[in-house]
C-alpha cells in the first residue's frame, strides 16, 4: 500500500504518515498501533508530558519513554537503577491478570536480587531496648504499607516459608508425614522447621500483626532520643499516607500487588546457609522459571474511558512518597548490605 498521496514531502520521504498523537509525534505507515496506546499518548501530551518523535522508535516506545519521564520527574518514583516500568494492553497482557478490554497494564518491576537489602537485627534490638513500643510500631507500620508496596516483613517472610517449605500449611508436620508415608526416614527429610523460623523472627512477627494505631499510643515520644524521634516521625507519616492510599478509588479498582519486594530486610546475618538466604534463593529460582509474579505492583489504566489521567498521576505521587519514606526508614534502622 502506497503512502497517502497528499502527505507533505518531508513526511513521505521519512516514511511517516499523518500525526495521530500530536504534530510532533507521527505514526509510521507500516505500524499497527493499538488505539488504546494512541489514547494514552494524547492524554499524556495534553498534560504536558514531554514526548518527541524518534525515527528509531515506534509510537508505543515513545509513549512509554514519556511515561518513564513522568514517573521520575512528575511523580517522584525512586530512581532505582534496576527498576523497570512496562506497559501492556489488554490484548497482550498476561492472561492471569485479565485486565479489561481497552485498558493498559502499567507494571513496576524490580528483580528479587536487585531490591535494596538491609540487616535489621542490630538496629531493631537497639530500638527495642530503648523503646519496645517503637520497635513494634516499626513492623506494624511496615506491614500496613506492604499492602501497597510489597516489603519483605517478617509476616510476609513466614508466608514465603509456608509456600516453599510447608505446602501452604502452618508448619512442617504435614510435609514430613507425607514424606514418611512415601518411605523417607525422618532424619533424611530436609525441610525448614517452624521452630527455626520463630527463633529467627522472634517478636517481630507478632509486631507485624499488631494494630499500628494502638501501638502508637504506647510510645513516650518526648522521652525518645533525637534519632528515635526521627524514626517515629517517619513512621507516623508512613502510616498516615498508607491509610489514605488504601481508601482511594484508584487503589480499590486499579492496584495489584505482586510477588517481588521493594526492600529486603534480613532478620539474620544474610549469609549463605542462613534461613533468609535459603528461602530467598528458593524464591529467586522459582521466579526465574515463572515470570508471572515478577513485579512490585501494577495499575490498570483506562485511557479511552477516563477523562483525565490526573488522579492516576496524583496516586502514583503518593506511592512515590510512601516508597521514599520506606527506603529512608530502613536506611535509618537497618545496616546496608
Amino acid at each position: 500500500m502506497s503512502a497517502l498521496p497528499n502527505a507533505p514531502a518531508p513526511v513521505l520521504n521519512s516514511g511517516l504518515s499523518l500525526p495521530t498523537v500530536s504534530e510532533n509525534i507521527p505514526v509510521r505507515f507500516d505500524q499497527e498501533t493499538e488505539e488504546v496506546f494512541r489514547a494514552l499518548g494524547k492524554q499524556m501530551f495534553r498534560m504536558g508530558i514531554p514526548m518527541e518523535n524518534d525515527d528509531s522508535k515506534d509510537l508505543e516506545d515513545i509513549i512509554e519513554q514519556g511515561m518513564q519521564h513522568a514517573l521520575l520527574h512528575r511523580c517522584g518514583i525512586p530512581d532505582i537503577s534496576m527498576l523497570h516500568v512496562s506497559m501492556q494492553s489488554s490484548d497482550t497482557a498476561l492472561a492471569w491478570h485479565h485486565p479489561e478490554a481497552g485498558s493498559i497494564l502499567l507494571r513496576f518491576q524490580l528483580a528479587l536480587d536487585e531490591a535494596p537489602p538491609y540487616r535489621m537485627q542490630p538496629g531493631l534490638e537497639a530500638l527495642r531496648k530503648a523503646s519496645p513500643a517503637l520497635a513494634w510500631y516499626f513492623w506494624s507500620v511496615c506491614e500496613k504499607a506492604a499492602r501497597i508496596l510489597p516489603i519483605l516483613t517478617p509476616s510476609w517472610f513466614l508466608d514465603m516459608v509456608r509456600h516453599y517449605e510447608w505446602m501452604g500449611e502452618e508448619n512442617e508436620d504435614l510435609y514430613i508425614q507425607e514424606m514418611v508415608d512415601a518411605g523417607a526416614h525422618p532424619d533424611d527429610i530436609a525441610v525448614v522447621k517452624r521452630a527455626d523460623v520463630e527463633r529467627v523472627l522472634q517478636w517481630s512477627y507478632r509486631a507485624c500483626l499488631a494494630n499500628p494505631y494502638r501501638v502508637r499510643k504506647h510510645i513516650p515520644f518526648d522521652s525518645l532520643t533525637r534519632a528515635n524521634k526521627r524514626v517515629c516521625e517517619l513512621l507516623d507519616r508512613c502510616l498516615s499516607l498508607s491509610t489514605g492510599i488504601l481508601v482511594t478509588t484508584v487503589y480499590g479498582d486499579h492496584h495489584n500487588v505482586g510477588q517481588q519486594y521493594a526492600v529486603l530486610p534480613f532478620m539474620d546475618d544474610a549469609r549463605r546457609g542462613g534461613l533468609y538466604y535459603q528461602i530467598l534463593d528458593t524464591a529467586y529460582r522459582s521466579l526465574m522459571e515463572d515470570q508471572e509474579g515478577d513485579f512490585l505492583f501494577s495499575l490498570i489504566l483506562h485511557p479511552d474511558a477516563d477523562e483525565s489521567l490526573d488522579p492516576v498521576f496524583a496516586y502514583l505521587t503518593q506511592i512515590a512518597q510512601l516508597w521514599n519514606l520506606v527506603l529512608e526508614l530502613f536506611a535509618l534502622v537497618g545496616e546496608d548490605l
